[in-house]
């Protein structure tokens, strides 16, 4: 142990933290490994699918994907494709899973993807292995370093959203973020607003009340239904999260409003959500990463981060990174075997 540290300990009663890592690749992703062992007691690595073993007591399952093959990548959304399992499952991938979005979207096996553009970020990584393990999901805070300034803002209807999109564009020009970023912001903001303001409002029976509502129509939210947004910017990211008091949305719902959405059939428009679905798909493809937080019935929180080291092109080419978290929510795992191919 280094001189100084201090150990961490389980607590009294519970067992250690379980990861499996499965990487593709005949050489092990040190780096990754670095990263994982970090943040988990006891970390395990397998390379490649060929055969899941029995993993009941795995806390976090992380598939190198772009390092399957295509008949691995079959078995991992045919194992795991409806199946009400404890352990959560990362998948990280530089592109190759671009193609398989509509299926591990529909099939509600991608709720955590970290994309590989120059790497795996280390603590996108971290963050989402910790929100996983202690359950404490909410806050853009945790996507930026400490002492980070944010702006934060009130929104009580759509009267509010005018203002609300100026007070964004001064924040972005007081941190020099370019124009055409901050152009992609507001629409996201915009996006943010009407989502909270519309579609996350349920009755006491949880029927959605304005779902159905013309967006051209005043809506003013009672003061205990206020939604709370929130800026950051640390000279490299620029974040918006937005937090209603209503958790309306639950995960199934979300992975198929996204397949839907990325199926692009006559469907991809559900227009019975006032369109709440388009609106995710929308700003994951907006954005570098998206992260929905959800507490049934109490909160849901939308987080969209910016990278805006690099120029428009490079954005748009960039993978996008997902993550679902629901509070108190556990998955676990079953045995597969692939057969040769």
């Amino acid at each position: 142990m280094a001189r100084g540290s201090t150990p961490t300990l389980p607590p009294q009663g519970s067992r250690p933290r379980r990861l499996l890592f499965i990487h593709g690749r005949r050489w092990a992703d040190h780096y990754v490994e670095r990263i994982l062992r970090a943040a988990v007691q006891n970390v395990e690595i397998q390379e490649g699918l060929r055969m899941l073993p029995v993993v009941d007591d795995v806390d976090i399952l992380v598939i190198d994907y772009d390092g399957l093959s295509n008949s691995e990548r079959a078995l991992f959304i045919e194992t795991f494709a409806d199946y009400k399992h404890e352990t959560r499952i990362i998948i990280l991938s530089a592109g190759a899973v671009r193609d398989d979005l509509p299926m591990l979207f529909g099939a509600h096996v991608l709720t955590n993807l970290i994309a590989r553009n120059d790497g795996v970020g280390a603590q996108e990584l971290f963050v989402t292995l910790q929100k996983l393990l202690r359950g404490d999901v909410f806050g853009i805070e945790k996507y930026f370093p400490w002492g980070t300034e944010s702006l934060v803002c009130e929104i009580r209807g759509s009267v509010d959203r005018e203002g609300v999109l100026d007070l964004t564009t001064g924040f972005a020009e007081a941190r020099s973020v370019p124009p055409r970023f901050t152009e992609l912001l507001l629409s996201v903001v915009d996006e943010m607003v009407t989502n909270a303001i519309y579609n996350a409002p349920v009755d006491a029976a949880g029927r959605f009340r304005y779902a159905s509502t013309d967006r051209r129509v005043p809506v003013q939210l009672e003061p205990h239904e206020s939604a709370v947004l929130k800026l950051a910017c640390d000279g490299l990211r620029l974040g918006v999260s937005i937090a209603d008091p209503f958790g309306s949305l639950s995960e199934p719902i979300l992975l198929e409003y996204l397949a839907k959405c990325f199926r692009r059939d006559e469907d991809q428009v559900d227009q019975k959500e006032g369109g709440a679905g388009l609106g995710f798909y929308y700003i994951l493809q907006s954005m570098s990463q998206l992260v929905v937080n959800i507490n049934a019935k109490a909160c849901t929180e939308v987080i969209g981060i910016l990278d805006i080291r690099h120029g428009m092109r490079e954005l748009a080419a960039a993978g996008k990174s997902f993550n679902v978290f629901t509070a108190g929510k556990r998955r676990a795992l079953r045995a597969a075997v692939l057969p040769h191919e």
